[in-house]
């Protein structure tokens, strides 16, 4: 069965459970096979970047689809330091607010934070920071 097929089946109220409960199944193996290998693409992409030195945009062969890797500012690398501290440093409010619960930072919370809010993190004892980059796929 193609992909479509397999979404209409999981759909299908009219079928069993357990005949959508397969298609299901075969269609979250399908997405995890899709994500691991979009994720290599995606790390090809971004050394290509970093080798070059600058964003990059990409123009499909046949012009439909633009791929752009923009480099994105330093991001607090916080999974090394001690919870607590970071707690206790940053405050309650800041803390729930740009910190996930595998103590990494809220990316889509922290890039459009005030400035004495990035500040906070940035006077962290002890913080590192990395380069992240973010790629982007459209239709043009």
């Amino acid at each position: 069965m193609n992909v479509n097929q397999l979404i209409n089946t999981m759909n299908n109220r009219n079928l069993s459970l357990t005949i959508r409960t397969k298609a299901a199944a075969q269609v979250w193996e399908l997405q995890n096979r899709m994500n691991k290998t979009l994720k290599s693409f995606k790390n090809e992409l971004i050394d290509q970047s970093k080798g070059e030195g600058q964003d990059l945009e990409i123009l499909s062969s046949e012009g439909k689809y633009t791929t752009t890797v923009q480099i994105q500012p330093p991001t607090p690398k916080i999974d090394t330091l001690d919870p607590d501290l970071l707690r206790e440093e940053l405050g309650r409010e800041l803390f729930e607010k740009y910190i996930a619960h595998s103590y990494t930072i809220k990316w889509s919370e922290f890039r459009n934070a005030p400035n004495d809010h990035k500040e906070a993190f940035f006077n962290l004892p002890g913080l590192e920071l990395k380069q992240t980059y973010q790629v982007k796929f459209e239709r043009s």
